[in-house]
């Protein structure tokens, strides 16, 4: 399965997410995409923002690092 072609709002501008470089917790959906916060040990809203490689949800912060979208 082909990585999703997506972006994330970041401090206003465009910040493009290479789903081929995501650590093994990220490609999983426990950690951020943007900033690797880790969902078990870190209590942050986030929320889906495509799918990894193996097809599997991943997420992103939200309002951090998804620019204040929900």
């Amino acid at each position: 399965m082909a990585p999703n072609p997506a972006s994330t709002e970041n401090s206003n501008e465009r910040t493009p997410i290479d789903f081929t470089r995501l650590t093994p917790a990220q490609a999983d959906g426990l950690a951020c995409v943007v900033c690797g916060a880790d969902y078990l040990t870190v209590r942050v809203p986030h929320r889906p923002i495509g799918r990894s490689a193996t097809g599997s949800q991943v997420f992103v912060c939200s309002p951090t690092c998804s620019g204040g979208g929900a």
